[in-house]
């Protein structure tokens, strides 16, 4: 089991809130439009796939992992590993892994991992 499992482990699940439908859990996948919470498809494969522009909200919680194709994603809380191929990552606390996008902004308090946005500003403390 990989360390940042390991922080998370013992943690309250996080509710987390896909285009207006809320979700429970702590790791969070969503490719092809289909979406996955700590690896179990959610709903119908390929659900989101015609919806222009998916949005991950994930308030006052802790959350793992966060994997988009294209998806803007906010977290009020602390996080670990954040990454989306396009779309703007703001996260209202602590996060404890690597943030990655190709195209959009990354605005968080203190990152312990890298930050890396191929076009887009980088905001953080540290």
């Amino acid at each position: 089991m990989n360390w940042f499992r390991s922080i998370f482990k013992d943690r309250k699940k996080g509710n987390v809130m896909i285009n207006g439908q809320t979700f429970t859990g702590n790791d969070i996948s969503i490719s092809n439009g289909s979406v996955y919470i700590d690896g179990a498809l959610i709903g119908n494969q390929g659900q989101f796939q015609n919806v222009p522009k998916i949005e991950v909200s994930i308030q006052q919680s802790e959350i793992y992992s966060v994997q988009t194709g294209s998806s803007d994603i906010s977290i009020t809380g602390s996080a670990g590993k954040l990454n989306t191929g396009s779309g703007d990552i703001t996260v209202h606390g602590n996060v404890w892994a690597d943030i990655q996008t190709g195209s959009g902004n990354v605005s968080a308090w203190d990152v312990s991992g890298n930050i890396k946005t191929s076009s887009g500003d980088i905001k953080a403390k540290s």
